[in-house]
Parts: C-alpha cells; sequence; structure tokens
C-alpha cells in the first residue's frame, strides 16, 4: 500500500546527515547487542513452546522484562512486587494476550489493543513486548521520538497525513481501537517511513540514530539568546542535575506532592492525539492538570507543547485543564508568553545532592 504520508526532502537530508553515527565503534556494539537481546529472547519462546499454548511462568517474564529493560531502559515496566506488572495481572490472562499479541490472527492493531487492556501496560511497555522480536517490521516507541519529529519539523500536516495512513492499513476505527493503538500505529508509520527512506533493515537502527539526534539537541538547537553574545552555554547552564527529563519526569509522578499539595497521578506518558503528556494529573477540585517538564532552555517548544497538550485534554474529557509548566532555570522569554495565559504556571525545580563518610541511617 502506498502511503500518504511522505518525509520532505530536507527532512531526509537532515536524517542523512546523523546516519554515520551508525557505523561508529560505539553504535555498532550497541546493534551487536541489540540484535543479540532479540534473538535470546525469541530462543527463550520457543524453548518454552510458548507459541503452542505453554504458558510462562512469574519467572520466565522476570527473564524477559530484564532484557527488555536492559535495552530500553526506562520502560514504566515494573518487574517484582506487589505493584509490579505482572503480578498486577492474572498471569494466564497475560500469557494469553501476549500469545495473542505474537501469534494471532486478528489484526494487529486488535492484538496491539488487546495487549494495552493488561494493568500497568502503556505505550511504551507493550511497544517493548511487540519490537523485541519483530524488530525488522514493529518499532519500539518512547517520549523521546517526539522531540526528534519536532525537531525535524514534522507538522501537523504531516501527522494527519500518518493518522489517515494507520486509520487505512491497521483497519484503525475509534469504535474499536484505544487512542495508544492510534497513536502507536501513527507513529509506526512516521518512523517506517524514516526507515524505509534510509534503507535501514530494522527498527534497533531507528531508535539509536534518534537517540544520538536527541542527545544533540541542546548544540543543534542552542538557546538563542545565547547566540552570538558571548554568554556561557556550558553545562552548567543547562539544568544537569536529572540527566533525563525521564528521570525527573518519574521523580515528580512518585512525588506529586511536591508540585501542588493534594495532586494525584493519571498517568505518566499519557497519550493523546499529539503526543505523550509527561505527567497528567488531577488537583485537589478533582480538575486535570497537564504537567510538562523541561530539563533545558526551551521556552518556545515548551509553550507549545503543553498547550497543544492542553487542548487535546480538553477535547477528550470536555473540561478546561490547567498546565504546569517545570523547568530547571529562567528564560525569560516564557514569561512574555505566560503574560496572556491565566491558566499555566511555571514552577522551577532545585536539587540537593551531598556526599557523607558516614552512612545513612
Amino acid at each position: 500500500m502506498k502511503s500518504t504520508f511522505q518525509l520532505t526532502d530536507e527532512q531526509i537530508s537532515e536524517l542523512i546527515r546523523f546516519e554515520p553515527v551508525l557505523q561508529t565503534p560505539e553504535f555498532i556494539d550497541w546493534y551487536k547487542k541489540e540484535l543479540k537481546t532479540s534473538d535470546e529472547f525469541t530462543k527463550l519462546l520457543d524453548d518454552k513452546k510458548f507459541r503452542y499454548n505453554i504458558d510462562l511462568t512469574l519467572d520466565d517474564f522476570y527473564i524477559l522484562s530484564h532484557k527488555i529493560v536492559g535495552l530500553f531502559g526506562s520502560t514504566q515496566l515494573r518487574i517484582k512486587g506487589k505493584r509490579s506488572t505482572f503480578e498486577s495481572n492474572n498471569l494466564k490472562t497475560f500469557n494469553e494476550s501476549l500469545r495473542e499479541l505474537y501469534y494471532g490472527e486478528q489484526p494487529i492493531s486488535t492484538r496491539f489493543d488487546n495487549f494495552l487492556g493488561n494493568k500497568k501496560v502503556r505505550i511504551v511497555t507493550a511497544s517493548a513486548f511487540l519490537m523485541l522480536p519483530n524488530h525488522t517490521e514493529y518499532p519500539y516507541v518512547a517520549s523521546f521520538m517526539y522531540d526528534v519529529i519536532d525537531y525535524l519539523g514534522i507538522d501537523s500536516t504531516q501527522n494527519d497525513e500518518a493518522l489517515k495512513q494507520a486509520q487505512k492499513e491497521f483497519g484503525i476505527s475509534q469504535n474499536f481501537s484505544s487512542e495508544i493503538s492510534e497513536e502507536y500505529f501513527k507513529l509506526l508509520v512516521i518512523l517506517r517511513e524514516i526507515k524505509n527512506s534510509l534503507k535501514l533493515d530494522s527498527y534497533f537502527l531507528i531508535q539509536n540514530l534518534l537517540w544520538d539526534i536527541y542527545s544533540q539537541l541542546d548544540i543543534i538547537n542552542p538557546n538563542p539568546t545565547a547566540e552570538g553574545t558571548g554568554e556561557d552555554t556550558s553545562e552548567d547552564d543547562k539544568g544537569l542535575p536529572f540527566g533525563t527529563e525521564s528521570t525527573l519526569r518519574d521523580f515528580l509522578a512518585a512525588s506529586p506532592n511536591l508540585i501542588e499539595k493534594d495532586m494525584k497521578v493519571i498517568q505518566t506518558e499519557y497519550p493523546t492525539t499529539v503526543g505523550p503528556i509527561d505527567i497528567l494529573c488531577t488537583d485537589k477540585n478533582n480538575k486535570f492538570v497537564v504537567i510538562e517538564v523541561k530539563r533545558t532552555k526551551d521556552s518556545d517548544k515548551a509553550v507549545g507543547k503543553i498547550l497543544r497538550y492542553m487542548g487535546a485534554i480538553k477535547e477528550e474529557k470536555k473540561e478546561d485543564p490547567r498546565g504546569i509548566l517545570i523547568m530547571y532555570e529562567e528564560d525569560s522569554r516564557i514569561n512574555y508568553a505566560l503574560k496572556v495565559l491565566n491558566n499555566v504556571k511555571l514552577k522551577y525545580y532545585k536539587v540537593n545532592f551531598s556526599l557523607s563518610d558516614a552512612p545513612n541511617n
């Protein structure tokens, strides 16, 4: 089926500019590790005769999950304990839904949707399970990819084209598919076009390439107020006490009262039609609050994102949310934007860290 979604020549050229990183020793070794882990993952399923209705044990799932986390890092996947993904579900039901995801005869969108019906399984975890034994066909998706998509300039028109393609190709409709499933297959269309444009075989390579671009975004797109001014843009100016935004996001989600008293978390990386919300909460009045976390200076992108997400929540929940933007340091430009917004609040985070010769008690 010919795709209605197309990358522009400029977008392809920008991707090609970064492609040589995949031939560096570091990335070659990492890709070999990914392929090896995929083979081990598949072998375990084969050895256990999972396809032939032999269920995996809890220990089997622990092994599979450690392989997933080892490759993808934070996947929202809790491995052990009362709040773990597996122990929160009926083990037989989880086995059946995973077996259906891999080997079922229904359309993949339906199988993906069904797997998302498990407790504590969201788009990141579901896509990791789907990709690992199928890395040439299905991608893993994570929040950092949205920043790269924004950087490439994939606009609303292209996003609409990708969504239409996903709906047509994978049989997605609002009557039968969740918004999370719809979002995943829209992203699949975009990532597949990147893979095909670069003539790459595996979505592991796409993931690695996009991660490299993401890790360089501060260098590629520096703070405009610092350009040509002699202002220091060293690491001290980039709010690095939390190495990644996902680390900061997860920390705040675990302690929502730090954001606001009586705040309750609904979900991290809450999926919407315009991308995942860092943290979706409700306040003491049971009103929706959209939390956007920015580790670095980039006020235009931050304001645009939070307004986009608030609009998506307004459409979905049929009520006006408010927003809280959490940053590390002041960016004077953002104050001008917030002068005309009475439903977005700005907060700054600080980190206290100390070392001691005495053990913690």
